[in-house]
C-alpha cells in the first residue's frame, strides 16, 4: 500500500513508504486505515492494531458531537524523521496521515496501551 503523494501532502519521511494494510473501518462516514511500515518491528501487532482501532472509534464518535474527523491513515512503525513534520500530515481538504510512533515520541509518551490510545485521540483532535 504505497502512499500516493498526489492525494495528500506528505512529509519526506512518509513519501514513498511501503506499508501493509492491517485494518480498515468506517466511523461516522470517515474511513480509517491502520497500516504497518514494511520491515518494522512491532511488539504485539494484533494488540497494537486493536488499541489503535478502539481509540480511533471512541475518539471519532466523541469528537463527532462537535466536528467531523477526517479520513485518516495511521502508520505503525518508526519513521526515519523524528520531527514534528513526521507526526501527522494533512492535505487541508479532509485527509490525514498519522505516524503513531513519532507522535508518541514527540509527546513524551510510550507505546503502552493507554499512551497509545491517548496519542491517537490527541492527533485525531487536530
Amino acid at each position: 500500500m504505497p502512499a500516493d503523494a498526489r492525494l495528500i501532502r506528505l512529509p519526506d519521511a512518509v513519501r514513498g513508504a511501503r506499508c501493509v494494510l492491517r485494518a480498515e473501518f468506517t466511523v461516522d462516514a470517515s474511513t480509517y486505515r491502520i497500516a504497518e511500515l514494511e520491515g518494522s518491528r512491532t511488539r504485539d501487532l494484533d494488540a497494537e492494531v486493536a488499541a489503535i482501532r478502539e481509540a480511533t472509534e471512541r475518539s471519532a464518535r466523541y469528537y463527532g458531537r462537535w466536528f467531523h474527523t477526517a479520513p485518516t491513515t495511521i502508520i505503525i512503525g518508526d519513521l526515519a524523521a523524528r520531527d514534528a513534520a513526521a507526526e501527522a500530515a494533512t492535505d487541508y481538504r479532509g485527509g490525514c496521515v498519522i505516524s503513531v510512533e513519532n507522535a508518541a515520541h514527540h509527546a513524551g509518551r510510550t507505546l503502552d496501551r493507554a499512551d497509545l490510545m491517548r496519542t491517537i485521540a490527541h492527533e485525531l483532535f487536530h
